[in-house]
C-alpha cells in the first residue's frame, strides 16, 4: 500500500529515523547535506576519501539522469584532476593511489530506510512506469536515491552503500549471501580453474565456469584481469591458471618487465614472451593496454617502454635468486634513469639546473641506487604528505652532494650524475 508521498516523497517514518531533521529534498541536497569525519580529514590533506569520490560521483548521475551531460562531464573531469578514473561499463572508481570501489551512485550517506519501505517506493515506481508516468517514477527513483538506494533497472535490483539489496519483485538477492560462502581461496581456485580451460580452449566449459561464478556474486574482467565478488573481495586473475603467491619482490619484478621491455623494443618477441610467462608462473600479470603490472598479493607497479638498451648491465643473471637479482635491478634502474635524465638535459634546453650543492665536490658520495632509492622515497612522503620526511630526505641528499629540481623533476649530484623524479 502506498505511504502517501507528498511532492517530494517525505514521510513520518523517514523523519525519525533522521532524528527529526527532515529528508533531503533532492539528490544534490543530500549530498551538499552530508558530511563525516573521513572526509574532512582528507579535505585537509588534500586527497579525495571514499566520501568525496562517491558524493561527487552522485551528483553526476543526478547530471546524467537529468541529461545535463555538460555537467556531468564537468564532474568527471574534477575526479581526474584529483586522480580518480570512472569506469561506467565495471561499474567501478580507481583512484591513482592503488584505491578502487564500486562505482556507487547514490552517495556515501547509510540508507535510513528499512526494507518495507524501500519496497513500497519501488513498487510505486514499477506502477508509474507500467502506466507510463514517466515524471512520477523519475521522482521516485531520484526520491530513493536521496535516502541512499541505487537502482539497477537492467537487472531489477536495489542496493544501498552499507549492502543491503533486494529485487524489484520483493525476492531478496541471492548473490550476495552465495558469496559470502565463498571464501577468497575457493575463489582463486574457480578463477584459476578457468584460465586453465581458456588455456586448453575448452571455452564452452570455461564459460559455464564463469556463468556459475556470476550465480554466486562473482564478476570477472577479463579486460583488466581481475575478479570482484559481491562482498567486496578482490583479485587477479593469471592468465594460464597458476596458482601461487608471488614471492618476488618488487625490484625483481621491475627489473624482468624491464628486460621484456628491450626484448620487445628488440623485436626479440620469443624472449619476451619466455619472460612474461615466467612472470605468471610466479604470480605477476602484465596489462600492457595499461601499462601495469599486478601481483596476486595486491602490489602493482607502472612501467614504460625500453629505452636503456644501450647502458643495461648484463642480462645473462636473469633466473639468479632474489638477492642477486635485487643488486642487479639496481643497476638497471640507475642506468634507465640515467638515460632519462639524458632526455630531460635535451628537454631543458642542452644543459641541467645546478647549485651550490652540486658546484662543489663532496666527500660523502653515494651510490646511484642510493640515490635513486633516497629519491623515491622522498616521493612517496610527498605523495602522502608527509613534508616532515620528504624535507629530511631532502636535507639528507644534499649532505652528500645531491640536489633535486621539483619544477624540472629532475636530481643531480656534484659528480655530474643524474636522473629524473618520476611521479
Amino acid at each position: 500500500s502506498s505511504l502517501g508521498l507528498g511532492p517530494v516523497g517525505r514521510d513520518p517514518l523517514a523523519s525519525a529515523a533522521s532524528g527529526g531533521r527532515e529528508p533531503p529534498s533532492s539528490p544534490s541536497d543530500a549530498m551538499d547535506s552530508y558530511e563525516d569525519p573521513a572526509s574532512k580529514r582528507a579535505r585537509l590533506d588534500d586527497g579525495p576519501s571514499e566520501a568525496d569520490i562517491l558524493r561527487l560521483v552522485a551528483q553526476r548521475e543526478s547530471y546524467r539522469q537529468s541529461r545535463q551531460f555538460d555537467k556531468s562531464d564537468a564532474i568527471r573531469e574534477e575526479l581526474r584532476n584529483m586522480g580518480v578514473e570512472l569506469y561506467d561499463k565495471e561499474k567501478e572508481w580507481r583512484c591513482r593511489d592503488g584505491r578502487r570501489g564500486t562505482l556507487f551512485t547514490a552517495g556515501p550517506m547509510e540508507c535510513m530506510l528499512a526494507d518495507h519501505e524501500i519496497q513500497d517506493r519501488i513498487n510505486q515506481r514499477e506502477d508509474a512506469r507500467r502506466s507510463k508516468d514517466w515524471g512520477r517514477a523519475d521522482m521516485l527513483r531520484d526520491d530513493l536515491r536521496a535516502h541512499g538506494v541505487e537502482l539497477d533497472d537492467k537487472h531489477s535490483s536495489w542496493a544501498t552503500s552499507s549492502g543491503r539489496s533486494g529485487t524489484y519483485s520483493g525476492q531478496p538477492s541471492a548473490a550476495p549471501r552465495a558469496a559470502a560462502q565463498l571464501s577468497s581461496h575457493h575463489i582463486r581456485k574457480l578463477v584459476a580453474e578457468r584460465e586453465r580451460l581458456r588455456a586448453t580452449q575448452d571455452f564452452e566449459l570455461a564459460d559455464e565456469l564463469r556463468r556459475q561464478l556470476a550465480t554466486m556474486g562473482v564478476e570477472i574482467f577479463d579486460n583488466d584481469r581481475t575478479w570482484r565478488s559481491a562482498d567486496g573481495q578482490r583479485g587477479v586473475i593469471i592468465t594460464g591458471g597458476h596458482e601461487v603467491d608471488c614471492l618476488l619482490t618488487d625490484a625483481d619484478i621491475h627489473y624482468r618487465v624491464m628486460q621484456r621491455e628491450e626484448a620487445r623494443s628488440a623485436k626479440d618477441f620469443n624472449h619476451a614472451d619466455a619472460i612474461r610467462d615466467d612472470l605468471r608462473r610466479q604470480g605477476v600479470e602484465l596489462l600492457d593496454g595499461q601499462r601495469l603490472w599486478v601481483t596476486t598479493d595486491g602490489r602493482q607497479g607502472h612501467y614504460t617502454g625500453g629505452s636503456a638498451a644501450a647502458q643495461t648491465p648484463n642480462l645473462a643473471a636473469y633466473g639468479q635468486p632474489a638477492q642477486t637479482n635485487q643488486q642487479l635491478a639496481a643497476g638497471l634502474a640507475a642506468a634507465f634513469l640515467g638515460s632519462q635524465a639524458t632526455q630531460q638535459q635535451q628537454a631543458l634546453g642542452g644543459r641541467l639546473p645546478s647549485s651550490p650543492i652540486t658546484n662543489n665536490p663532496s666527500a660523502m658520495t653515494l651510490q646511484t641506487a642510493s640515490i635513486v632509492a633516497l629519491v623515491v622515497g622522498r616521493e612517496k612522503a610527498r605523495d602522502t604528505h608527509d613534508w616532515a620526511s620528504a624535507d629530511a630526505i631532502r636535507a639528507d641528499l644534499r649532505t652528500h652532494g645531491v640536489d633535486v629540481w621539483d619544477k624540472e623533476k629532475v636530481w643531480r649530484a656534484n659528480d655530474g650524475r643524474s636522473g629524473t623524479i618520476n611521479r
